[in-house]
């Protein structure tokens, strides 16, 4: 999809965007940060929540009283997640080198977006530059939509099989150290459902 488009419709939907999520069956949000949450057990951490949207994406680590950044293509969405205690608000492309400081995130998260990343490597080196060695990467992947699905053939968003992502992570120099499948929300098309699937990973950087 063109950036452009991304951030008209993701403007358009932001006042009603967590409405329309959850009358989708969207829960991805709370499950991955859920299962990150398994595995972090310190008493604080420093959050980048990338594509954070609304604030959905960061409400478990909020009860936690983490500090959490946010970073939003879409000035709309981040308007509505200024309800939320977020440290501070970016705006920018997350394809773009981010703008945050290096080496100072134990937890980043990237829920439901990775199906607009058009180059994930690159994306994921990035990411690994702003994490502490010890930090962790919570991201959702969206499972490989079969041929002829509306998701694939007509909004052309990506999607992996676990051997395609697991390549990329390799090459990123990324260990999968916890992995689940959900699911991930309906789509509805013309009367009709379409279901997609989203892969849990949380990953570390291999040093």
């Amino acid at each position: 999809m063109d950036i452009s488009e991304i951030i008209k419709g993701y403007n358009k939907i932001a006042k009603d965007y967590d409405k329309l999520a959850i009358g989708d069956s969207y829960r991805a949000f709370s499950k991955l940060a859920k299962l990150g949450l398994e595995i972090y057990h310190k008493k604080k951490a420093q959050v980048l929540d990338l594509a954070c949207g609304t604030g959905l994406s960061s409400i478990e680590f909020f009860k936690k009283n983490f500090e959490i950044i946010g970073i939003d293509i879409s000035q709309q969405m981040l308007n509505q997640a200024q309800k939320y205690p977020y440290k501070k608000l970016i705006r920018q492309n997350i394809e773009r080198p981010l703008k945050v400081k290096d080496n100072y995130f134990d937890i980043v998260t990237l829920t439901g977006a990775m199906e607009f990343v058009s180059r994930p490597f690159n994306l994921f080196t990035e990411i690994k530059k702003k994490m502490k060695n010890d930090g962790i990467f919570l991201l959702t992947v969206p499972k490989k939509y079969p041929k002829g699905s509306f998701l694939r053939e007509k909004l052309h968003r990506h999607s992996y099989s676990k051997e395609e992502i697991r390549k990329i992570f390799d090459k990123a120099k990324l260990k999968i150290i916890k992995f689940k499948q959900i699911f991930g929300y309906y789509k509805q098309i013309k009367g009709k459902k379409e279901k997609s699937y989203f892969y849990c990973y949380i990953l570390k950087k291999i040093i």
